[in-house]
């Protein structure tokens, strides 16, 4: 069901007055019947749930996706998850000595601790709304510092005010710096069909367009990569977001991709051997032609 809605005036990224409010009801199985009212912006595309608010604070609200011993997303003591691949990829595109490096929002993963092993890589810092693992290496959000890798692993998803949060995120980054980000792409599917957009905390679903809009209006690029685990139970709308001003790491980032098909990420098989890769691969190239 639509409705108009005077009260919204704009898209909280582009400013597009061509924006509506509809109430959807989701059919998929683990949502089926939940219903939210989205804000569509029908410029951009970007679609934005301020009401689908979920708290983290004192870190009780972990669902078992971030948890580190309940998915390979999330690194632990015994494996990496998704941020160290980040990271290694950055490290790669950069090829700097002496860098630092910020995992943003990192939650409960400890990749932090396997990323010192990256060559290169000299200092890590954490970041968050709050220190959920009481650690040495975290830095509060008010007191910024330059890096130069930041790694933001399924977070922006859940800014608040993407504008005023993004400002936040990349205060920390340094002029000739990049941003990795992970998160799902809208790629214009019916919202209905979608588990992603109804996830508690996913206030926010971009699509590309309303990503490089708002990148811009910052005065940075923006590039997207398709990730190893995208062919897995990620999805084949899982990207990683490369953030950037200079263009000697834009250089980096395409001769990075010229070399590697996807960037790295964690595998499904890490933990399930006996997982067949070719059917992987083939499911997710069906998964793009799926309508």
């Amino acid at each position: 069901m639509n409705k108009k809605n005077n009260s919204i005036k704009s898209c909280t990224i582009c400013g597009a007055n061509n924006v509506e409010l509809k109430t959807i009801t989701n059919w998929t199985k683990r949502y089926y019947e939940k219903k939210m009212d989205f804000i569509i912006c029908n410029e951009c595309k970007f679609v934005h749930a301020p009401s689908n608010q979920h708290s983290y604070r004192g870190g009780a609200a972990f669902s078992k996706t971030s948890q580190p011993n309940t998915s390979t997303r999330v690194g632990n003591d015994r494996r990496p998850g998704r941020e160290f691949f980040m990271a290694k990829t950055a490290v790669e595109i950069l090829k700097r000595n002496e860098m630092k490096s910020l995992f943003y929002g990192s939650g409960l993963s400890v990749d932090y601790k396997w990323a010192k092993s990256l060559e290169g890589i000299t200092e890590v810092k954490i970041t968050d709304i709050e220190n959920y693992q009481n650690s040495d290496y975290f830095i509060p959000l008010s007191e910024p510092r330059a890096f130069d890798i930041i790694i933001c692993c399924e977070v922006i998803e859940h800014f608040d005010n993407p504008q005023k949060d993004f400002k936040t995120m990349l205060s920390f980054l340094k002029p000739n710096g990049i941003l990795v980000m992970s998160t799902n792409i809208s790629d214009g599917k019916r919202l209905e069909i979608l588990e992603y957009p109804f996830v508690p905390g996913h206030i926010n679903y971009y699509s590309g367009a309303a990503l490089i809009n708002l990148s811009n209006q910052l005065g940075y690029n923006c590039d997207f990569r398709v990730p190893e685990c995208a062919m897995g139970t990620a999805g084949s709308r899982k990207r990683y977001v490369f953030i950037y001003k200079d263009t000697a790491v834009q250089d980096g980032i395409h001769e990075f991709f010229a070399a590697h098909v996807m960037a790295y990420s964690e595998s499904d098989t890490q933990e399930k051997k006996t997982t067949n890769r070719k059917t992987i691969i083939k499911s997710w190239l069906l998964s793009l032609f799926k309508k």
